[in-house]
């Protein structure tokens, strides 16, 4: 799947389907935040979580992406296939769990370990 989407700044790009709600990933936001990367939000109309992720990611000037659907939210990085991802959760998780995976998407930016306490 290939989304055309004209990004200039190097930020981590987050795809999301229509109609979920942002409290359902505000704590991923913070986590991204809290390493102190750029992010972008957009709304798609469909597809998978895993689709959107592999999408964001390729579209990135920072080669991460992640994906969210109804079910699940989804980390990817460009040199991975859209199939394949670095870690997937379920949207219900809880916030402690959604916040680690924001920061492991900017820690994958920054070539830096992921903290790993609660993904697996």
């Amino acid at each position: 799947m290939k989304i055309n989407c004209i990004e200039s700044k190097p930020k981590i790009l987050i795809f999301v389907k229509n109609g979920i709600g942002k409290n359902k990933f505000e704590d991923i936001l913070w986590g991204i935040e809290e390493e102190g990367i750029p992010y972008s939000v957009m709304e798609y109309s469909e597809s998978s979580s895993c689709c959107l992720a592999g999408a964001a990611a390729s579209e990135s000037i920072l080669g991460v992406g992640l994906g969210i659907d109804e079910k699940k939210i989804t980390l990817n990085y460009e040199k991975l296939s859209a199939d394949d991802f670095i870690f997937s959760i379920d949207v219900e998780d809880e916030a402690v769990k959604k916040r680690e995976l924001g920061e492991s998407a900017a820690r994958l930016v920054k070539k830096i370990p992921f903290k790993c306490k609660f993904l697996k």
